[in-house]
This record gives C-alpha cells, structure tokens and sequence, in this order.
C-alpha cells in the first residue's frame, strides 16, 4: 500500500529550461513553470490521501547560479498551488561529496526516519537515473517518467512510465 510520494521537482512538476542545448533547472522565477500534466495528476492524487514531498537536487544554488531567495520564491509557488507534506532540496554541489545529493539517498533517509515510513510503501518519481539510483539505495519503489530528453541514460526503475497519470493505476 501507497503511504507516499516522493517527486523529483525539475522535470516532474516544472519544466526544465534550455540553455545552449543543455538542460537545467530554472534559475529565476521567469523561467519556472509548471507542468500542466503535474496539475492533472496531482488532482488525480489528491483522492488518494498521501503524503506527498518534493525530493530535488538545486546545485545552482552552490555554483551561484542560482540565488537562495529566488528558490524560496519557487517553493513559495509551489506551497501556495499545493499541498506538499515537505519541500528537501540539496543545494550542494558535485564536489561537495554530501549525503544528501541524489544519487545518494541521505534526503530520502531523512523523511522516511522522520516520518516513520516503511521504505516499500514510498513510491519515488523521477526523470533521471540519479533519482532512480536514490530511490534504490533508500529501498523505496522507483519510477522513471521516459521523456524525449532522458533517453540517452535510462536507468532500471521499478515502473517506466511515459506519462505521470501512468502511474495513477500502479498506487
């Protein structure tokens, strides 16, 4: 049985932003919008009764990038079109070699103690082998949403879905 969700931001519930042919997280509140297919499934969710929590990587935020105040903007958004149990960001950087930048699973480790969870009731959505590989370390059921951006590095998720209502059944 489904107790929770844990989402990836970038990707899942915002879009991700071009830059020079790379793709990245928004950096400014200009650049970040929503998904419209999050806002469907997340009123899709909201009859289920989980919990529900933001798991994300901002490395932008350690490169300069990205300012601490326009991601408090974003999560501000965030909080006030939806109901979010809790909002964990890692703000380190690749070199910063710390517990909580996935694919390491120290984020995910962190809500499970604090909130009790059993690790097989979790679902981890993601679009990136990063957050599939976090949710395996955590021991929580992964599922990689497959998108035209994502293909070059698949990785091996419980669930591969190509749409986020794909896993309205799987809950």
């Amino acid at each position: 049985m489904t107790t929770a969700i844990f989402l990836d931001r970038d990707g899942i519930i915002n879009d991700v932003v071009s830059r020079s042919g790379e793709l990245s997280s928004p950096r400014t509140l200009s650049e970040f919008k929503i998904r419209d297919e999050f806002i469907g499934f997340y009123s899709k969710l909201s009859s289920l009764n989980l919990s529900l929590f933001i798991v994300s990587n901002q490395p932008d935020v350690a490169r300069g990038l990205l300012s601490v105040d326009e991601l408090q903007k974003m999560t501000d958004i965030l909080r006030s079109q939806f109901e979010f149990s809790g909002i964990h960001y890692c703000l380190h950087d690749n070199n910063d070699n710390c517990l909580c930048r996935k694919p390491k699973s120290g984020l995910l480790l962190d809500i499970i103690k604090q909130f009790s969870f059993i690790p097989k009731d979790i679902v981890f959505i993601g679009d990136s082998w990063k957050d599939v590989e976090a949710g395996k370390a955590a021991g929580v059921r992964t599922v990689f949403l497959n998108t035209s951006y994502n293909q070059h590095k698949k990785p091996i998720a419980d669930f591969e879905i190509s749409s986020l209502f794909d896993l309205i059944s799987v809950l």
